[in-house]
């Protein structure tokens, strides 16, 4: 049998991303072209992919 939390305990933040978000955003922002489209696979919480697209207006 598997135990399937309910929707209000999935987490929907993770401390490590916003730990470590700045540090892959400087990383992006270097290599990165100023606009393009980028395709992000297995986002998790899909914090990063906010913060990043927050930051960086030219990519999709």
């Amino acid at each position: 049998m598997t135990h399937t939390p309910p929707e209000s305990a999935v987490r929907r933040r993770a401390p490590t991303a916003e730990r470590n978000r700045a540090a892959i955003l400087a990383v992006l922002s270097r290599v990165l072209p100023s606009t393009g489209i980028v395709l992000e696979i297995a986002s998790g919480t899909g914090q990063h992919a906010m913060h990043c697209a927050s930051a960086l207006p030219g990519i999709t």
